[in-house]
């Protein structure tokens, strides 16, 4: 019928009682004065009902200065020798600590997926944004270093071209790679094994 029968202290402490008598003076509807969601508490009695016991039920609670707390149930129906319902009969826990440090956990995941995100657009619009100048200083040093304008009088001229050519070409791989350094974080990007020249890395290096 919705009212407590007999509660013990650690119930009436959990739920911010003073002692086991203000427990059972104060509730009159375990439904609408505890349960924060009364439909949780039918769907609670309805599983009592049709499975005569119930482990595990997570709800919120609602404790006697209207504070929210998480809680387990374990319960049972009791039935008479008459075969019919007495009462229900059980045990909960205060979990709220527990919810809090998850829903702590869900939110420090979801800023850092928004964080990652951000992070990811940045680079891929910077890789961009660079690649466009790069691509007008690489092909510029290639005329400049191959004198398709005409011969330089000057060979350092000639030389300096090419080293802006082979920096730009340098540059513009780093920047190629830049997008897919969070697929390397999130380690996602595959390892390619093979043999490496060392003097060819040396000399790029």
């Amino acid at each position: 019928e919705g009212k407590f029968l007999n509660v013990n202290p650690a119930l009436a402490t959990i739920l911010g009682y003073n002692n086991v008598d203000d427990v059972a003076k104060s509730v009159h509807s375990i439904a609408a004065q505890i349960y924060v969601r009364p439909e949780e508490r039918a769907i609670f009695k309805n599983r009592l009902d049709h499975e005569g016991q119930v482990s595990g039920f997570e709800t919120q609670m609602y404790k006697k200065d209207g504070t929210k707390i998480w809680v387990v149930e374990n319960a049972r129906a009791v039935i008479g020798d008459d075969g019919y319902l007495q009462y229900y009969e059980g045990s909960l826990w205060d979990v709220t600590e527990r919810r809090l440090g998850e829903q702590a956990l869900e939110e420090a995941k979801l800023a850092a997926e928004m964080s990652a995100r951000t992070k990811t657009e940045f680079l891929a619009n910077m890789s961009h944004e660079l690649r466009t100048p790069l691509n007008a200083i690489i092909g510029f040093s290639e005329i400049i270093k191959d004198e398709i304008m005409g011969p330089l009088q000057v060979k350092a001229y000639k030389d300096y071209a090419f080293d802006i050519y082979e920096s730009g070409n340098n540059l513009l791989k780093i920047i190629c790679n830049v997008p897919k350094l969070p697929k390397s974080e999130a380690g996602n990007r595959p390892l390619n094994e093979g043999p490496v020249r060392m003097s060819r890395a040396v000399a790029a290096c």
